[in-house]
């Protein structure tokens, strides 16, 4: 997908289903994109996969993975025979950091805790690790999730024994499944408090359990509709950053082909003609991007209106965060490493937070980018 967003190349949504032969279809549709893309430069087959894969990679100007944000959630993963070898080098050497794929929940956001069962023989909760990436759905992956675990920690063993034995571990209900299913269970912020309680009463020391930042409870109002993420969410956040009414264009219509229009939803500081503007900030707004495919389809939709407005940043929201992309020269956004990523309630109760994002796209940053 990077390499393709660096060539402009726009792939096909991912789709939704079970089905396997819609996976094999979505594989050929894949294929008919590059298959135009040659066509279009006179490629052969062999020049084709040297652009895809040796051109593109030197196009990808290279970032500095931005710092790991704070946990907001808990995913309990488990881990057969065939993983407890990697586990067992976490601790082993000084400094030994090792990073690892792991099946997770689509839900998965980077910086989320990633709490670690070993199956049978070991059956016990063996470490706590967090989430380098976002939960990446694969189509043509049997695990279709995936992410990345780094900055593992080893815990106090926690057998399934003792979990079955607590008053309120037990009743956890991935516990009364006798842990069947493990991969990708969502825990509870008082799920993960409980767990280092019992291990605290235990005698044992629970310094080493990585911390889990709670936002702070907002009412946005009922959110029910994308209309209300723009609305209740986004537009006041824009007064905060000094934007008014008149600063930006919802649902500009643009030219995007022949008898194509590209439509985003906000448009900030237009200039040029009415329908082949430029403006520096382009904003798409979803009601949920937890699905990982919602917030690739996401991205690729921004990113090709930010293409067509020559902007130079870009922002997806949903009702739960706001993600700000850098867009390059070359109309190439790292997916992968956005410049700001923060839930909304911490936008508006942290005011640091909120000082760093008027740092980024506040109008009168913006206003200096045309």
């Amino acid at each position: 997908m990077r390499n393709c967003d660096v060539l402009g190349i726009e792939l096909p949504p991912i789709p939704r289903t079970k089905d396997y032969k819609q996976y094999l279809m979505y594989y050929w549709d894949i294929c008919q994109v590059w298959n135009e893309f040659q066509k279009e430069n006179n490629l052969t087959n062999a020049e084709l996969c040297a652009c895809i894969y040796d051109f593109a990679p030197m196009l990808v100007q290279p970032s500095t993975p931005a710092e790991l944000p704070n946990p907001t959630n808990v995913w309990l993963v488990g881990a057969a025979q065939g993983d407890f070898k990697f586990l067992d080098t976490l601790g082993a050497e000084i400094g030994e950091n090792p990073e690892q794929i792991w099946q997770c929940n689509e839900k998965t956001k980077r910086g989320d805790l990633i709490v670690i069962y070993c199956r049978s023989p070991r059956s016990y909760i063996h470490s706590v690790w967090k989430a380098n990436t976002d939960g990446i759905f694969n189509p043509f992956d049997y695990y279709q999730c995936r992410t990345t675990v780094c900055d593992g920690v080893l815990v106090p063993k926690i057998t399934i024994k003792e979990l079955r034995e607590d008053t309120y571990l037990s009743q956890i209900p991935i516990v009364r499944k006798n842990l069947q299913g493990v991969n990708g269970v969502e825990l509870s912020p008082k799920d993960y408090s409980e767990i280092i309680r019992y291990v605290k009463e235990r005698g044992d020391n629970v310094n080493m359990f990585p911390k889990l930042f709670e936002t702070d409870a907002m009412d946005f109002g009922e959110i029910k509709i994308e209309k209300d993420v723009e609305e209740k969410i986004l537009i006041p956040i824009l007064y905060r950053l000094g934007y008014s009414d008149s600063d930006y264009t919802r649902q500009l219509s643009q030219k995007a082909g022949r008898g194509l229009k590209a439509i985003p939803d906000f448009v900030f500081l237009p200039h040029g003609e009415k329908h082949f503007a430029s403006a520096p900030l382009v904003i798409e707004a979803k009601l949920d991007m937890s699905p990982m495919a919602e917030r690739i389809n996401a991205f690729s939709q921004c990113l090709s209106y930010a293409r067509i407005l020559r902007s130079k940043l870009m922002a997806i929201c949903d009702k739960e965060r706001l993600v700000v992309f850098a867009v390059d020269s070359n109309g190439s956004a790292d997916r992968n490493n956005p410049i700001f990523e923060e839930h909304w309630a911490n936008i508006y109760s942290d005011s640091l937070i909120g000082a760093k994002l008027n740092q980024l796209i506040g109008k009168k940053v913006v206003e200096n980018l045309h």
